[in-house]
């Protein structure tokens, strides 16, 4: 369930933060912060946190599983053809349809490989 958590917030917050530049600014410097933070360095914290539990161990999967699923969502949508992004405006397609029809698709191949 670590797996799980970890990714789905990962992948909540890669694309939040490719979609829009006001949350890419509020939230990317500070994880990129916390990403080079070794997880070796951050048990002891967390065993005071969470105690020698069920929790400290799911934390620290869904940690481990957070940054590679969010930086390989980012930089998935960040990576799409602007050309593309262009030709759905011009065919008239609304966000939802310009996310679904040539973001997500765009940015797949390098959010599986996260």
């Amino acid at each position: 369930s670590g797996f799980a958590i970890g990714g789905s917030i990962g992948f909540a917050l890669g694309l939040a933060n490719g979609l829009s530049t006001l949350s890419r600014g509020l939230t990317d410097t500070t994880l990129q912060m916390i990403r080079n933070i070794p997880h070796l360095a951050l048990i002891p914290l967390v065993i005071l946190w969470f105690g020698i539990d069920e929790e400290a161990k799911l934390f620290l999967v869904a940690l481990g599983v957070f940054f590679p699923i969010y930086i390989n969502t980012l930089l998935g949508i960040q990576s799409v053809d602007p050309q593309l992004v262009e030709m759905g405006r011009v065919y008239g397609l609304d966000r939802r349809a310009l996310f679904f029809r040539v973001i997500l698709p765009g940015a797949l191949p390098s959010i599986f490989v996260g």
